[in-house]
């Protein structure tokens, strides 16, 4: 997986980072500056339905990051610097992506952020057991240093996208063993866009109000969708944010400029664990489904 996470880190993360390092002002604050820490676990599964003129192809992604901080750190802006989170518009709102990454984080309030080695991490899900691989994190002005966890690569079928995921820790000197569980809601069911089912080949759409249904998957938090430009030329990527009701509406002036593009409807559920040695832990599942589109008419 060394491949996607490189690429992760490269146009995500240190895009994220640049854009905080820039915003934030005053002295980062000094390990001995704190008196006490806490132990976060943020945990993640993304699993991506591309469908295609095949049967439907389907991959998985896991990461573990298991962070020390300063106590009354802001946890969330803890998770967006390591790249533990996506950055979402609020809900019922669509932003630019490049607009999202920009957006400035005060890091010297945050003090520095160590990702702790817990030794073997696995995940366990239907009949698979995949061993995560452990890498060293790039320090970014001295604020993180330490090793994130991930797949090695994706992983193909059969990881479900419904049902309990399990990552078991083996333990270390810094932290417990311990096996922390949740539950994929699976992913979206019944959904429309622009009033048909995506397909292989491209839906063919008029420049106009985007409507999107589907069943709502029972445990869900929200659901977000991403379009992206899929043709030469820069490259175009609008966020929006729903709440789990089973219809939203992207406004015709919000789509990317490109004729052909590719749409990616996320679901998201996150689910508190607990467990000896974590103050806080959370998984996080990301299930997408992904096809092609094309918009009829002139650009505005």
């Amino acid at each position: 997986m060394s491949g996607r996470f490189d690429t992760l880190l490269s146009a995500g993360t240190m895009a994220l980072f640049a854009a905080g390092v820039s915003a934030c002002s005053g002295n980062v604050v000094s390990t001995s500056d704190a008196s006490t820490t806490t132990t976060q676990a943020l945990l993640s599964v993304e699993r991506t339905a591309t469908m295609t003129d095949v049967p439907t192809s389907a991959r998985a992604h896991a990461s573990a990051y298991f962070l020390r901080l300063q106590s009354g750190a802001d946890r969330m802006l803890a998770a967006r610097l390591v790249g533990a989170t996506d950055v979402l518009p609020a809900a019922g709102q669509c932003e630019m992506t490049a607009m999202l990454a920009d957006r400035g984080m005060p890091l010297a309030s945050l003090g520095p952020v160590d990702l702790v080695d817990v030794g073997e991490v696995a995940l366990e899900a239907s009949q698979i057991r995949a061993t995560l691989a452990a890498r060293a994190f790039p320090d970014v002005v001295d604020l993180v240093s330490g090793v994130v966890y991930t797949t090695r690569d994706f992983m193909a079928d059969p990881l479900p996208g419904q049902g309990a995921y399990t990552f078991r820790v083996s333990g270390s000197s810094a932290l417990p063993a311990m096996a922390l569980s949740g539950q994929a809601p699976g992913p979206l069911e019944h959904l429309y866009v622009g009033g048909y089912a995506l397909r292989g080949e491209p839906i063919v759409l008029p420049r106009e109000d985007l409507a999107i249904t589907w069943q709502p998957p029972t445990g869900a938090d929200l659901v977000y969708v991403e379009l992206a430009s899929s043709e030469d030329g820069p490259l175009e990527r609008v966020r929006c944010t729903f709440p789990n009701e089973g219809r939203a509406v992207i406004e015709g002036a919000a789509l990317p400029k490109a004729v052909a593009q590719t749409i990616a409807i996320h679901v998201i559920h996150r689910e508190d664990v607990a467990a000896p040695g974590l103050d806080r832990g959370e998984i996080r599942f990301d299930l997408s489904t992904s096809g092609p589109l094309r918009f009829d008419g002139a650009r505005p």
